[in-house]
């Protein structure tokens, strides 16, 4: 059972989320891979892959500790799950571990989970005590697999999404005052993107379609004035229709569908955007589906 006496924000990518202490902050970000820091300092890392029956602890600890990112390798060493860890993990296999090399030390749990066929290995970088063990305990509990879910959920730092599945992550790019997130499949490419602070970015008259036409390299000419979530918006959708979609010379190598969505979240500084392109539209209703559930949030989770 999970601790709720502890104040905790989600985290959604790759296909799984769990909840961490509003004071971690991601330092480290791969496509199958976190690292997150609080006060500077590394204090958790989860790592995960599929995996094929018949499933083998040992196998698969060596296998997945391997070289994280910055790090030397380290020789891990299977242990028994502290109490509260084993009761947070009630009904999923799992086995404890640890690892010194001094100065660092760290420890762990690698959960496996039969019917996402997948491996987790989490493990955490703090001293243990009866307040950090129930902080590891809450995290773990917490730990799910969303790679069946329709519309898994992406959710780090302030901004939270839910998209397609069939939509993969192809890129991301997380800088100061910056965010893009870009997904695909083999016909169609969604870019979510967010800028900050939006109180700046949209200065002056006409600021938030100026911002866009600047940002997003488009005619302000083509974009129209509307509303996204109940926010300012501006907004762009070009179809090249029919034989001219198809050839070179008339579409000029761009995709024959594309639609951009930029809104000003007012009450969070924020401003979000979604740029949609592909041989085809989305399915009727998707784009809208996707910026419904786009949002900005507190950097501790809240909405």
């Amino acid at each position: 059972m999970e601790n709720r006496r502890i104040s905790r924000k989600q985290v959604g990518w790759g296909g799984i989320r769990f909840c961490i202490p509003p004071d971690w902050e991601p330092a480290e970000i791969g496509r199958r891979y976190l690292l997150f820091e609080t006060q500077a300092a590394p204090v958790m890392e989860i790592k995960w892959g599929p995996v094929r029956p018949p499933f083998s602890f040992d196998r698969h600890l060596r296998r997945l500790a391997g070289n994280s990112p910055g790090r030397k390798k380290i020789v891990f060493e299977k242990t028994p799950l502290p109490p509260a860890w084993k009761k947070a993990l009630s009904g999923c296999p799992a086995t404890g571990f640890q690892w010194k090399a001094p100065p660092a030390s760290g420890r762990g749990a690698l959960i496996f989970f039969p019917d996402a066929h997948h491996a987790f290995l989490v493990q955490f970088f703090t001293r243990p005590s009866p307040r950090t063990d129930a902080t590891a305990a809450s995290v773990l509990a917490s730990v799910r697999a969303d790679f069946r879910e329709e519309t898994p959920l992406w959710s780090l730092f302030d901004i939270r999404a839910r998209i397609p599945g069939n939509l993969k992550l192809v890129r991301h790019r997380f800088s100061v005052g910056a965010f893009e997130l870009v997904f695909a499949d083999k016909k169609r490419t969604l870019t979510l993107c967010r800028w900050s602070p939006a109180s700046v970015l949209t200065e002056g008259e006409d600021g938030l379609l100026r911002f866009a036409e600047r940002q997003l390299g488009i005619s302000a000419g083509t974009l129209r004035h509307g509303e996204v979530n109940g926010y300012s918006a501006v907004t762009r959708t070009r179809r090249t229709e029919g034989w001219r979609g198809k050839i070179p010379v008339f579409s000029r190598g761009r995709a024959p569908f594309q639609e951009i969505r930029v809104w000003h979240v007012a009450d969070k500084n924020r401003l979000l955007g979604i740029r949609a392109a592909g041989k085809k539209p989305f399915p009727p209703g998707m784009l809208d589906d996707i910026c419904e559930n786009y949002r900005a949030v507190d950097p501790g989770g809240r909405r």
